[in-house]
């Protein structure tokens, strides 16, 4: 947006609501990956209780996998990542 005296001005809109991702517990990290390759980042949340795994639909919003995964882990993670271990193009 450009202000009346030729500024730029920025605005936010907050979409968590409408992304599906609902967090629990005390966020300590975040690792982005492309579990399913199909072209969209996911989201692993870790925290301080449940850990959580969100799929990216593409369009905005995520749903939960974590049980399906099962990628939860009660205990106090602080950080993840996502790479290909055995070089067969899935992250691991």
């Amino acid at each position: 947006m450009v202000g009346p005296d030729g500024s730029r001005t920025l605005k936010f809109t907050d979409v968590t609501e409408a992304s599906g991702i609902v967090a629990t517990g005390y966020g300590m990290g975040v690792a982005v990956g492309d579990i399913n390759n199909d072209g969209y980042p996911d989201l692993y949340l870790t925290n301080l209780g449940h850990n959580q795994m969100y799929l990216n639909q593409g369009n905005g919003t995520f749903i939960d996998v974590t049980k399906r995964t099962r990628t939860d882990d009660e205990r106090w993670s602080t950080s993840a990542t996502f790479f290909d271990y055995d070089r067969d193009g899935w992250l691991d």
